[in-house]
């Protein structure tokens, strides 16, 4: 019976160590739902603070390559956009999408 006890008790201990209960795990896992529906400034924030609890967590690295890389060309592709027209306000598109570049400068 003890020998029962001390192996599930130990399978627990081991499951409660994988990386997908853990809060950077957690973190990566919400980095990649954002991801998935098209919020890429979202899905770097959440891989930026799931590598903050674990540098070398390597499905967050993966994915802050991918969310990062899509989410600058998507703001490059507003701005330019924005510069060929002759809308009045047109600069205030490309203030708000070069603000979000920085944004995710300062993030990575």
């Amino acid at each position: 019976m003890m020998k029962i006890i001390f192996h599930v008790a130990l399978g627990l201990l081991l499951f409660a160590g994988c990386a997908g209960l853990s809060k950077y795990g957690k973190l990566e896992k919400e980095a990649r739902r954002s991801f998935q529906n098209g919020n890429y400034d979202h899905a770097v924030q959440e891989c930026a603070a799931s590598l903050c609890l674990n540098p070398r967590y390597e499905k967050a690295q993966l994915l802050m390559k991918d969310a990062f890389r899509v989410a600058v060309n998507a703001h490059q592709s507003r701005i330019e956009q924005f510069l060929p027209s002759t809308a009045k306000f047109k600069w205030d598109g490309v203030v708000a999408a070069l603000e979000a570049l920085i944004q995710l400068n300062e993030t990575v």
